[in-house]
């Protein structure tokens, strides 16, 4: 990998495709994506993060109340993918989703999960913070 941050939709699938590549050949445990806390409204909670699992093709993360509803209609939107596994946090929810599909695909599901689930900004800087 030579980039290792991204701010627009297109830069960001192509970082996620990357790190999902350097995650299988580094055979991790799992991969984890950050997004800037500096470019996001903090007083609605932690700055979002996913982590990817490419063995189960299980994406992990952490959401609020407030964005498990629109993180809920976001995969109801998007076909093949499911949640597996819910459970309480202090902070809110962490979820388990399935997302079968080649490496564009988990992409483009990341994607839609930051800005349409977390309802991130159109420009908000995503980092790829380990692979």
């Amino acid at each position: 990998m030579s980039r290792f941050d991204a701010t627009s939709p297109a830069e960001r699938t192509d970082l996620v495709v990357a790190a999902i590549r350097a995650h299988r050949a580094r055979d991790s445990t799992f991969l984890t994506l950050e997004t800037d806390p500096e470019s996001e409204d903090s007083s609605a909670g932690p700055p979002p993060w996913v982590q990817y699992r490419d063995q189960e093709q299980t994406l992990n993360l952490d959401c609020t109340d407030a964005e498990l509803d629109s993180i809920r209609a976001a995969i109801d939107g998007i076909g093949g993918v499911r949640i597996t596994d819910q459970h309480d946090t202090e902070a809110g929810t962490n979820l388990r989703i399935e997302v079968p599909g080649d490496d564009e695909r988990v992409a483009q599901v990341i994607e839609t999960l930051l800005l349409d689930g977390f309802e991130c900004s159109e420009d908000v800087r995503l980092w790829a913070a380990a692979v």
